[in-house]
């Protein structure tokens, strides 16, 4: 929604994957069927989730739904494409495990023609990506633990542009990510511990133009959640957030480190006798140079018959800056201030379920200053 990869955040397990380097993450290194369930957040729908999500957000799934099962696929395409996945699941009452694994490789050297209609063959442009992910819950009466880890492996070489000479330039990541999670159930109410550790390594070899770059990046990110239901209509959630994120690339004079805190509060409050459903959220972020504005976000959701309802969101944004611009060697400012505006978005949905057939129609305005 007039937004850009920066503004754009992707979610899994309540954490945010995007690089803190660049702000940003690269959607076709992440497996998709790793994941089961993919939504979409629009807007100021997003906003209060993280830092930077002023476009919008997309939140990854993957609830087993309590089952054990084993699955394998293979995909053949063009270009020496091959796909090749394996997903284990088990599951007890007190138990799930879970291993993932993902290969992918291609080869992408096809012909086409230049500007001057001569034949060439696109070349130094294969992929090689290899994935895993493991996952375990423990639950213990009112208690449950759970560890995820999420670790890739992808070689991309970098072909060079119609009017550039040969290329052998190629990239190489190399990602390790882990999520912990400790939640206790009281009556009425929750209170839950989750931390993330992301160890992301990046280099760039160009021989031919003699560039290299390492930018390697770990983050460690601690958060309390605290939920409580007033009553049946009435739903109260605090969170506490502390992100730390460092990196010593050679494109940086030292050391580059961001470390800051959030805090955000929501009340949801229902009203069935109207169809009305009610959303206030408010979040600050702070570091140890800048204190964000005290952002706030109101949603409404009006349910009609006939498969009808009525959304409205309006609400204050803002948007940190990256590690790279403030310490990126030339061109970073540390001096650089938080973007803040302001958005709302109105519309309606329509859904229909005909047989097996599900129909959808939402048109919205949406607005941003």
């Amino acid at each position: 929604r007039g937004g850009n990869a920066q503004q754009t955040s992707l979610i899994y397990n309540d954490f945010v994957l995007n690089n803190p380097l660049n702000g940003m993450v690269d959607f076709s290194t992440i497996p998709s069927v790793f994941f089961n369930s993919v939504g979409v957040l629009y807007g100021i729908s997003s906003s209060n989730l993280a830092n930077g999500a002023l476009a919008g957000a997309v939140v990854l799934e993957d609830n087993q739904d309590g089952r054990s099962f084993i699955e394998a696929g293979s995909v053949q395409g063009s270009y020496q494409q091959n796909s090749n996945f394996l997903k284990i699941n088990y599951y007890k009452r007190k138990l799930q495990t879970s291993i993932n694994i993902f290969r992918k490789s291609a080869l992408n050297n096809y012909s086409y023609l230049d500007l001057n209609d001569d034949k060439k063959t696109q070349e130094n442009a294969s992929l090689n990506h290899l994935a895993l992910m493991s996952s375990t819950k423990i639950s213990l009466g009112k208690s449950e633990f759970k560890i995820i880890y999420f670790g890739q492996i992808i070689e991309r070489e970098i072909p060079s542009g119609f009017l550039e000479s040969p290329s052998s330039a190629f990239q190489n990541d190399i990602n390790h990510r882990i999520f912990s999670s400790l939640k206790h159930r009281f009556l009425n109410s929750y209170i839950q511990f989750k931390s993330a550790y992301y160890d992301e390594k990046n280099t760039y070899t160009d021989s031919v133009r003699s560039v290299f770059g390492n930018n390697p990046c770990k983050t460690f990110i601690n958060q309390i959640d605290f939920s409580k239901s007033i009553n049946n209509f009435n739903i109260l959630k605090i969170n506490l957030t502390n992100s730390l994120a460092s990196s010593n690339g050679n494109n940086y004079l030292g050391k580059a480190e961001i470390n800051r805190t959030s805090i955000t509060g929501s009340y949801k409050l229902n009203n069935p006798k109207y169809r009305l459903k009610h959303l206030i959220t408010s979040s600050v972020l702070f570091d140890d140079k800048n204190l964000s504005p005290l952002t706030f976000s109101y949603s409404l959701k009006r349910e009609f018959y006939n498969n009808f309802n009525l959304y409205f969101n309006a609400g204050k944004v803002y948007r940190f800056p990256t590690i790279n611009d403030l310490f990126w060697s030339p061109g970073g400012n540390l001096d650089l201030l938080p973007e803040k505006g302001y958005t709302s978005d109105i519309g309606v949905i329509w859904n229909k379920n005909i047989r097996k057939v599900s129909l959808s129609f939402e048109p919205s305005l949406y607005s941003r200053w």
